[in-house]
């Protein structure tokens, strides 16, 4: 947002951001009449601008190898008005590629990373031009798509044309190139355009507030929002809330988090459900107690359920294991570099890195690690792997996906519940002052203050990403020395759970072993798929490069005999994981319809079953009338014939004898079973070994198709 000759000029930049929180959008408005001190960038922000340029870069440079006539419109040339002249300028020339373009219609400028020419005739001739704009995500995000579509509507008053697609480069390995269809987004940009437009030209400074959200850490405003709503006690600061909450919250009548603290049993809040207003009143009187209080609070929470709180910590023994990963995101692809484990052995405490710095190492320090692990729980086949947090089993569960490898190990350490995450006992055993469930805020109950330079997951990355530049190895030991205090506070988190555990709560209940039949079916597959292997890949080149194409129909045809298998994992872990997760869990989660409870209602018959009427807490789910799912406690399934969002009431099918529990969460069920397609693979795979023409249609549709 700049002033040029009087005039207010805004840039893509400023929509998205407008997008992102009007708040900013009115203190960047504030800031151009009387000028206000900006926070400075972060390591961690400055780090995500200098991989997004270099990532630009990368593309410019494959766009040069490929084009011959590629312009650089900011190289020497500072001024605006002249970039915009030789943007108009090189695209009448014909110009193949045109970098760093700028643009501008009306108050409205931009600067596309790319400009493509496409043989799309227009006002320029029998040629026309579609944007493309780089960026670190993964995957395409809305604002992305907002500004791709600024920058292509202001190309219509050069060009005459409409562009017919725009494109966005992602940050993954592959730079992945996706298209989107310009008309598709025209409108809403229109519709963006008027709102914005509307919003800084209304009279007087617009009224809003900063509320949190996800672009705060980019934010150039973010130390002043956080002072002001430091100062008004904002909601916010309860831990654990969600925007939704706080919206009904202060519709209300309740804005601060000692008015929270402070109300009464009596209080009701429209649409906001008994139990989790409950809930938010407990953690703000305890977070309010706990500013007067000279150390960390907390209280026990009722018990809910068999498998929940205390009862998921199994008894403490010799050889347990604690487990703490670091990656680094802005990889391309991603990296996990830093596999650290704390041993607890002999009566000794020791610390175990698995490092990796690429793709390769990543795989290797993957592979040693499972195998260590393994072989120690061999050795000590009562112990456990404790953890913090989802992010440890879910990248274990990615690396053996992406890598290919110890799938079998994996498996057998999430059936046999090796894994303990801590995070759900300390979040459903207890509530506590802090203002976050983090394990730095937990452990100010068990744990002295760390020392040290990287003293979270943003800084370990950035130093990192200093060690790839520098080879200095203390920046890496300064790493592992941050890892090992990580995994440090896992084990000594246990070890404090354990001993304020209360004496009637339960112990984790071990998995039952697998019965005979489950594995002997399990190590049938992998015997089947080993000595198909052997004789499909028997002789084949490691390097696809040098592979004829014989050899890639057989290649192939091996990768798919466990296709179906591999990719029914996903969906049976999101099955299993919702099944742990709470009600309140299940709420925010879109894919489920949660805390149904049955009304007053009368089943209605219904042929040979009966119609039963549920009601649920306003959430937004996926969930239609004529979705099948299963409800979370005993998986059985489900059938959703009727549903009213509007009303909050939900109708499901069944008999007498298996309606649904009074109250139950509903989330999605078990894959498509693939049977019959994967024994007609293995029946394609005996004729390729077999040198058959049966199925000739398959190759051809593999690599030609």
């Amino acid at each position: 947002m700049q002033t040029r000759n009087g005039v207010q000029l805004y840039s893509a930049s400023d929509i998205c951001g407008f997008l992102e929180c009007q708040h900013l959008t009115a203190l960047d408005l504030q800031h151009l009449v009387a000028p206000m001190e900006k926070a400075p960038a972060s390591d961690q922000n400055r780090l995500i601008h200098g991989k997004g340029l270099a990532h630009e870069a990368a593309f410019l440079e494959r766009l040069k190898r490929e084009n011959a006539h590629v312009v650089d419109v900011a190289e020497g040339n500072s001024s605006f008005p002249r970039r915009v002249e030789l943007t108009i300028e090189a695209m009448k020339a014909g110009a193949d590629i045109i970098f760093q373009a700028s643009l501008q219609e009306g108050a409205f400028i931009g600067h596309a990373d790319f400009l493509r020419k496409v043989p799309q005739a227009s006002a320029l001739g029998d040629h026309s031009y579609e944007v493309i704009d780089t960026k670190l995500a993964k995957s395409a995000k809305a604002k992305f798509l907002v500004q791709v579509a600024l920058y292509s509507r202001m190309l219509i008053s050069i060009q005459g044309v409409q562009p017919q697609f725009m494109y966005v480069v992602l940050g993954d390995a592959a730079r992945t190139e996706q298209a989107f269809r310009v008309a598709d987004y025209a409108d809403y940009l229109e519709q963006v355009l008027q709102r914005f437009t509307a919003f800084v030209n209304s009279d007087g400074q617009p009224v809003t507030y900063p509320e949190p959200c996800g672009h705060c850490g980019f934010c150039v405003w973010r130390d002043r929002c956080d002072e002001q709503r430091l100062q008004d006690d904002h909601l916010s600061a309860v831990a654990g809330i969600s925007r939704s909450q706080i919206k009904k919250l202060q519709a209300g009548g309740v804005t601060t988090l000692q008015q929270l603290a402070n109300s009464t049993d009596d209080l009701r809040i429209p649409k906001l459900q008994v139990e989790s207003l409950g809930k938010l009143r407990h953690q703000a009187r305890l977070q309010f107690q706990g500013r007067s209080s000279d150390g960390p609070l907390f209280e026990f929470l009722p018990v809910v359920g068999k498998r929940r709180g205390f009862s998921r910590m199994p008894t403490a023994v010799e050889g347990d294991l604690f487990f703490d990963m670091e990656g680094n995101p802005l990889e391309e692809g991603g990296l996990e570099y830093l596999f650290g484990l704390y041993i607890d052995e002999g009566g000794q405490q020791s610390f175990k890195p698995f490092w990796a710095h690429s793709r390769e190492e990543e795989k290797i320090a993957f592979e040693q690690f499972i195998d260590w692990v393994i072989a120690h729980l061999k050795r000590y086949p009562s112990a456990h792997v404790y953890h913090y947090a989802s992010y440890e089993e879910t990248a274990l569960k990615r690396l053996m996906s992406q890598h290919g490898t110890r799938e079998a190990q994996v498996d057998w350490l999430l059936r046999n519940g090796k894994l303990i995450d801590l995070y759900k006992v300390v979040r459903e055993a207890i509530r506590v002052s802090e203002p976050s469930y983090s394990i730095k805020n937990i452990e100010h109950f068990y744990m002295g203050p760390r020392d040290g330079d990287v003293t979270n997951a943003g800084a370990s990355i950035v130093f990192y990403e200093r060690w790839k530049e520098t080879a200095e190895s203390a920046l890496l030991e300064q790493i592992e020395r941050y890892n090992e205090d990580d995994v440090l506070s896992t084990y000594l988190l246990r070890n404090w759970l354990l001993s304020i555990k209360p004496s009637d709560a339960s112990t984790l209940s071990e998995p039952e072993a697998e019965s005979e039949k489950a594995v002997a079916e399990q190590k049938e597959i992998e015997v089947r798929l080993e000595s198909y292997c052997d004789r499909l890949l028997a002789g084949l080149s490691a390097a696809e490069c040098a592979l004829s194409e014989a050899d890639q129909v057989r290649l192939l045809t091996f990768q798919l005999l466990d296709f179906h298998r591999r990719a029914d994992k996903p969906t049976w872990w999101q099955l299993f994981s919702r099944q742990d997760m709470t009600t309140e869990e299940l709420l925010e989660d879109i894919e489920s319809l949660a805390g149904l409870r049955r009304t007053k209602t009368s089943p209605e018959p219904s042929k040979k079953s009966f119609l039963f009427e549920y009601s649920f807490e306003p959430q937004e789910s996926k969930m239609r009338t004529g979705s099948q799912g299963v409800i979370t406690e005993s998986l059985a399934n489900v059938q959703l014939v009727d549903l009213d969002s509007n009303a909050c009431l939900a109708m499901f099918k069944a008999t007498a004898n298996k309606a649904p529990p009074d109250d139950f969460d509903m989330i999605p069920g078990r894959p498509i079973p693939s049977t019959s397609l994967r024994e007609a693979l293995f029946r394609y795979a005996d004729s390729v070994l077999a040198g058959e023409q049966r199925f000739q249609a398959v190759a051809i549709d593999a690599f030609h198709g």
